[in-house]
């Protein structure tokens, strides 16, 4: 069980995870998003612009038979799951090798093993070609904390899905 109390969710609740200094784009975006859970995907991001560079990280989960711990990293913002995708994932995927919750790579640390759970059981992913999130992070390649985000994205590849 997972230390957060969610209450008693509804099994198809949707989450979506929006940086604090971010936002989200388009007056459509959150219909755009339903309809895709509406369709029948299990998971589902859109595209992405970072304000001050213009990129995109995003984009669609080509080979689904893939293990996405090695796949391209794709699932980027605007990411939304349904709760019961999340709390069908042991805790241990969510924590460092201290046993911790990650304090940087959240994005990773929370996604793959959803996504690999998620192609495990043949659902269905999908990327929405349209920028409903602006990502206004300033990335400092030489920072302490951009290193720990590398650090902690090596270990989350590296060690892969926890079944328990």
């Amino acid at each position: 069980m997972n230390t957060m109390d969610w209450g008693n969710p509804e099994k198809d609740q949707i989450v979506g995870i929006i940086d604090g200094d971010d936002f989200l784009w388009g007056n459509d975006c959150l219909q755009n998003v339903k309809n895709e859970y509406d369709k029948g995907f299990n998971i589902v991001w859109t595209a992405n612009e970072w304000d001050k560079f213009g990129l995109n990280h995003s984009g669609p989960y080509e080979d689904s038979n893939k293990d996405p711990y090695s796949h391209t990293w794709v699932s980027s913002h605007f990411r939304t799951f349904k709760i019961c995708d999340y709390f069908s994932v042991p805790e241990s995927n969510f924590k460092n090798k201290e046993g911790e919750w990650f304090e940087a790579c959240y994005d990773q640390a929370l996604m793959l093993p959803i996504l690999h759970n998620i192609l495990k059981s043949g659902g269905k992913t999908k990327y929405i070609n349209k920028v409903h999130y602006i990502y206004r992070g300033n990335i400092q390649e030489d920072s302490e904390f951009r290193k720990k985000q590398l650090e902690y994205e090596s270990y989350i590849r590296t060690r892969g899905y926890l079944s328990k």
